[in-house]
């Protein structure tokens, strides 16, 4: 029995109907249909905040029935036309070319040789190879090295065909690679980290490799000489490195989250800013020099577009992976963005399409827009004798 002396029926298989003239099959009129009162929240009709729902034979709620069709007078105007559903956006996959397998173990990083149809691949089985496509389409390891150390990254120039390799115990060795792409030969190789090498830029113009290290330390060297020309000390080990060759800006993004921008010069480097939007650690870098565009990629499965060249201070956040992003690319050519999840996905973002910005988080315990305490904020609730109701404040759940 519920307040106020009211019986709701039980739902469940119907009861024997009492003996009596309303047996079922003697003739008589059988017992109207039972309705039942639910409470809703909200209210679905003003004032009253519960609405009618009829039930059937078997305690089962009756399925939503479409509404009547208006009816049209002769002579009256039209009846409005029921929207015409919306075509669904078309998705265009990327076309599988080929596969280049052969690798015992987990592939860190891999770069094409243009105008070769080759991939220079390096691998935690302490291996660098370069893959040549053969006459019969396959590709087959014209080049295998072994390397004393895991291979963590590798940075490739194709004007100068020098290969920069960073190792797992901090070792940063350079070949250059023959017209033919069958020999490769070692030209220098010097201690840039303590321990392992996460990223490697080889900048042509400045004759500089600069490099990160898990040892929360980045590094550039003269590629010339080998000699090191100057490091900056980060506050996490850092996965995504970027440069800007006019500026001579570098942006390094580490394992806590944030973005450091340093000012480099020949031997020295200066703190330009930090930019902190993410909740996980940088796992990717992309500078558009053209745009003057920076992305970062997270583990917190977020990319987040950093407008450097407006000086807004403009961020905006793309959403799209279900794991942490792996890496990022842009071609200049048709301004899109290519990101690559953990989740094993591949997103093309077309970035000429007008965004938002990203709203900036802030730490409240009430709605800012209607002041309604949140469930946490007990003292308010207290203070407002709202203590024992049931409120949920809607613009939070659409926020």
């Amino acid at each position: 029995m519920a307040a106020g002396g009211r019986h709701f029926p039980r739902l469940g298989p119907p009861r024997p109907a009492p003996p009596g003239p309303a047996q079922p099959g003697s003739g008589a009129v059988p017992p109207p249909p039972r309705w039942f009162l639910l409470p809703r929240e909200p209210a679905a009709a003003p004032g009253s905040g519960k609405s009618l729902l009829r039930l059937g034979s078997a305690g089962r709620l009756p399925r939503p029935q479409p509404p009547p069709a208006a009816a049209v007078e002769p002579g009256g105007p039209a009846a409005p036309m029921a929207a015409e559903p919306q075509p669904k956006a078309l998705t265009r996959k990327p076309l599988l070319l080929n596969k280049v397998e052969g690798s015992q173990e987990v592939v860190n990083m891999a770069a094409i040789v243009p105008k070769e149809d080759g991939v220079i691949s390096v691998s935690e089985d302490r291996t660098v190879r370069v893959w040549l496509k053969r006459d019969s389409g396959q590709y087959w390891p014209s080049i295998y090295h072994a390397m004393p150390s895991p291979c963590s990254c590798m940075s490739f120039n194709p004007e100068t065909r020098r290969l920069s390799i960073g190792l797992d115990n901090g070792t940063i060795s350079e070949f250059i690679l023959s017209e033919d792409y069958n020999k490769m030969t070692l030209v220098k190789s010097y201690q840039a980290h303590q321990s392992r090498v996460m990223m490697i830029l080889f900048v042509l113009e400045m004759e500089w490799v600069l490099s990160t290290g898990q040892d929360k330390h980045f590094t550039w060297h003269c590629s010339e000489s080998g000699q090191r020309l100057g490091g900056y000390r980060t506050s996490a080990g850092a996965c995504g490195l970027q440069f800007d060759v006019e500026t001579r800006h570098v942006f390094v993004g580490d394992h806590s989250g944030q973005v450091t921008i340093l000012k480099l010069e020949q031997e020295s480097c200066s703190l330009v800013t930090t930019f902190k939007g993410h909740t996980g650690g940088v796992t990717a870098l992309c500078w558009d020099p053209i745009q003057r565009v920076l992305f970062s990629g997270s583990s917190d499965h977020s990319i987040i577009m950093w407008d450097i060249g407006g000086r807004k201070g403009t961020a905006i956040e793309l959403q799209g992976h279900n794991d942490k992003v792996q890496s990022l690319s842009y071609a200049h050519h048709t301004r899109q963005l290519i990101s690559c999840g953990a989740d094993g996905g591949i997103v093309v973002w077309n970035m000429d399409v007008e965004r938002q910005e990203t709203p900036e988080w802030l730490d409240s315990d009430s709605c800012q827009k209607c002041d309604q305490p949140f469930f946490w904020n007990f003292k308010q609730m207290w203070d407002s004798k709202k203590i024992g109701l049931r409120q949920v404040c809607m613009h939070s759940l659409v926020c």
